[in-house]
């Protein structure tokens, strides 16, 4: 199972990463075979990764948008990817990853904005 960390600033100051990187050292074990990171402003979010599917650096986390403007974390597993990819597909917003949903799943958060959460107060309502 992979983990998780982040936190967010509330008054402003500046995310550091040397604590994102405490933090997810303190969760080495839950993901052995790589870590992520992503500081921006007052927001810090990371990544260990359990390799299961995609073994591949391409899955590392976290994944940044195309434009780079949004990151994400994920832990679990889109089941219904195939059938998700091809609706996608269908409407030519072609994925460039076939075997990453995380990839997917960022996609649909910037295309269905008000369905996912966000620490980003211009998604969502």
């Amino acid at each position: 199972m992979c983990g998780i960390t982040g936190f967010i600033n509330l008054d402003g100051r500046p995310a550091v990463l040397d604590v994102l990187k405490r933090m997810t050292d303190a969760i080495a074990h839950r993901g052995p075979d790589g870590e992520g990171h992503v500081v921006e402003g007052s927001v810090a979010i990371g990544h260990r990764r359990l390799a299961v599917i995609d073994l591949s650096p391409a899955a590392d986390q976290p994944f940044l948008s195309a434009d780079g403007t949004n990151a994400i974390v994920y832990n679990g597993e889109i089941y219904n990817y195939r059938e998700l990819r091809a609706q996608l597909e269908k409407k030519q917003e072609i994925l460039k990853a076939k075997k990453q949903d995380i990839k997917k799943k960022e996609h649909l958060m910037r295309r269905d904005r008000n369905s996912f959460a966000s620490s980003d107060p211009d998604l969502g309502e």
